[in-house]
């Protein structure tokens, strides 16, 4: 089927590449140029050549740092660049944070309702945070809410606390041991939130392993992390992750930002019963994110559409063969 396109863009390309001058574009104003860009696609198309949406693992090139693109439902991985680059993972952090609460919440040791108390450490933590109040106690779902939408700092510290009897440096003993156990070769963790911190280090690749897992584990979580608001103490926030409002399918994952490796994102959208993750690291800006997550997602789903032509390709050969 993809042969017969080919064919057919071909001969299109020769049919529509007239000289301009024998054309008149006179009751359309700029007509040319749009049969020129025109022109210009079908030729990228047939040449395998660099465009939007484009099956070719070596066409997509990124404005980011790093990159990773994997199926989470056939487990190809379609693109990755500085795969394995050490970055400051800033707010992604929060991604095994996170994954330690719902496991403790699977053996039974917390449920939504548990008040968790607000200290003054938790009160002094700077970044994005909820409007906590040191002293209060706040049930683990508002809390949970606020980590997984508007990445609050001060919600990490207060659930780091409560699950290690006030000791923040075992909860993140055990972030490290869940990064070993789950493939995380090239992660340290230093701090429970993602802030600034020496030696805190991951990697595209360890990051795609530990979202993947933690989707696969605890789907449910989806269901927060794609909020566009959370609202506490009557204080509404905005979820950073501005493709929730704007991607087809996309329900998650996480965004963070620290100038040591600017703005990263690990997203996760699903079309049918098709999901792509995708991790951007190290963009310029949070709309280069933006832009640049857009273009990894597209190419994902078009190589999915690729390989299922090419499987129907093979079937009706296979048939024909017969």
């Amino acid at each position: 089927m993809r042969t017969l396109f080919y064919i057919l863009s071909f001969l299109l390309l020769c049919l529509s590449t007239v000289p301009t001058e024998f054309v008149s574009f006179a009751h359309e104003p700029g007509l040319a140029a749009k049969v020129h860009d025109q022109n210009k696609r079908v030729v990228s198309a047939f040449w395998g050549e660099e465009q939007r949406g484009v099956s070719s693992k070596h066409a997509l090139h990124l404005s980011t740092r790093a990159a990773f693109l994997v199926n989470m439902t056939t487990g190809q991985v379609y693109y990755e660049f500085n795969a394995d680059k050490g970055m400051a993972p800033a707010s992604l952090t929060k991604l095994v944070t996170l994954y330690l609460i719902y496991e403790a919440l699977d053996h039974g040791a917390l449920s939504w309702g548990t008040p968790i108390p607000i200290s003054a450490q938790a009160i002094q933590t700077g970044g994005a945070n909820m409007s906590l109040v040191q002293g209060e106690k706040v049930a683990l779902a508002e809390l949970v809410k606020g980590m997984s939408v508007i990445s609050a700092n001060n919600a990490c510290v207060a659930m780091s606390e409560y699950l290690t009897q006030g000791n923040p440096a075992r909860f993140i003993r055990q972030m490290n041991d869940k990064a070993k156990t789950l493939g995380m070769t090239k992660t340290v963790f230093k701090n429970v939130h993602g802030l600034p911190a020496v030696g805190q280090i991951s990697t595209a690749r360890d990051l795609a392993q530990l979202a993947m897992s933690y989707i696969q584990r605890f789907p449910q979580a989806l269901a927060l992390h794609s909020l566009a608001t959370h609202t506490y103490q009557g204080t509404t926030h905005s979820n950073p992750n501005t493709l929730l409002r704007s991607y087809p399918g996309l329900d998650g994952l996480k965004t963070g930002f620290v100038s040591a490796s600017g703005y990263s994102i690990v997203a996760t959208a699903k079309r049918g019963d098709l999901r792509l993750l995708a991790v951007v690291l190290g963009a310029a800006t949070a709309q280069v994110r933006h832009e640049e997550t857009i273009k990894l997602l597209d190419y994902g789903f078009q190589q999915a559409r690729d390989e299922e032509f090419d499987s129907q390709d093979l079937e009706a050969q296979k048939r024909q063969d017969r």
